[in-house]
């Protein structure tokens, strides 16, 4: 099911049943906000998709069969999509008006929320498992250039003013140049912790979680963008569920399996407020003044919680 809900008030505007009527069928990755048009993809052992829906009304426009599906985020600019089949080990990119396959590329980028691809302009920019780093042409999905890392890539690919940073599977992230593909930086963060999901960029800093072996969010590191250091370290007790970092004004959001959700300084690591709610605590969002947390169990919850490092 997937639905769109008034910001203020929780109320309903419409929604739309897309999945089976028995089984599992999930949306784990990020949507694609583009003009009129939602796009994201769906996941299921029995055969997944990647759905676009009118923003207005909820109504389907079309869907495109993805293997097993797409659980990453979805990429778009300049009437195109880009979304990683993590099964079939693919990278395609379809058209965003129609759904029509435009290319399929053999990359392999991490699965769940770490496989989200990167665009500007003409190129697309992909991390692989097996250690390396592809700026794709947009049109017709060749390598411009690839870069080898050393090690798995475990991230999204993000990009700001002209550098890619992505983390790697020993514990390290690494920022390239878009424009060549060298290698402009690299810092090794833990000894046996890999950075995971989405690197967030925010003024002269990255966040990034820390993910154990076991694929549990064990801490979260702030980084100069240089790479040169890491500014402050906050580690979870015992862990977060949340699989991204969320920044509301001058805070990071993240919330855990007991129902804990906290809020930390970005400029320090600093805790600035905690407040418990019922179920464990899958996913934060929010805009304009208003955080949003989501529950495994299915409850959505709005707050006009506090933005500012100096609130407590």
């Amino acid at each position: 099911m997937v639905r769109a809900l008034e910001l203020k008030t929780g109320r309903v505007r419409w929604e739309t049943k897309v999945g089976p009527e028995t089984g599992q069928y999930f949306f784990h990755g990020d949507p694609l906000v583009a003009g009129d048009t939602i796009v994201v993809g769906a996941d299921a052992a029995t055969g997944g998709n990647i759905h676009a829906f009118d923003r207005t009304t909820g109504r389907e426009l079309w869907r495109h069969a993805a293997g097993r599906g797409v659980t990453g985020p979805i990429a778009g600019l300049n009437g195109r999509i880009y979304a990683a089949q993590s099964s079939e080990g693919l990278l395609v990119s379809l058209a965003l008006d129609s759904g029509q396959l435009r290319w399929s590329a053999p990359i392999n980028l991490p699965s769940y929320e770490g496989g989200g691809a990167a665009v500007i302009g003409e190129r697309v920019f992909a991390g692989d498992v097996s250690g390396s780093l592809h700026a794709i042409d947009a049109a017709t999905g060749k390598d411009v250039w690839v870069v080898r890392l050393g090690a798995p890539v475990s991230t999204s690919v993000s990009v700001a003013d002209g550098d890619l940073y992505v983390g790697t599977a020993n514990g390290t992230v690494v920022r390239v140049a878009t424009d060549r593909g060298g290698v402009a930086g690299s810092l090794k963060v833990h000894d046996t912790w890999r950075p995971a999901s989405v690197p967030v960029v925010a003024g002269d800093s990255l966040f990034v979680l820390l993910a154990d072996p076991s694929a549990d969010y064990r801490a979260l590191v702030s980084i100069d963008r240089a790479l040169t250091r890491v500014q402050w370290q906050v580690t979870a007790d015992p862990k977060w569920l949340t699989s991204r970092v969320f920044l509301s004004g001058e805070l990071i959001v993240l919330g855990t399996p007991a129902g804990e959700v906290t809020a930390y300084c970005s400029k320090s690591g600093a805790k600035v407020w905690s407040r418990s709610i019922n179920g464990r605590v899958r996913s934060i969002g929010g805009a304009d003044a208003v955080l949003l947390i989501g529950t495994q169990t299915g409850d959505l919850y709005g707050f006009n919680a506090p933005a500012s490092c100096a609130a407590r």
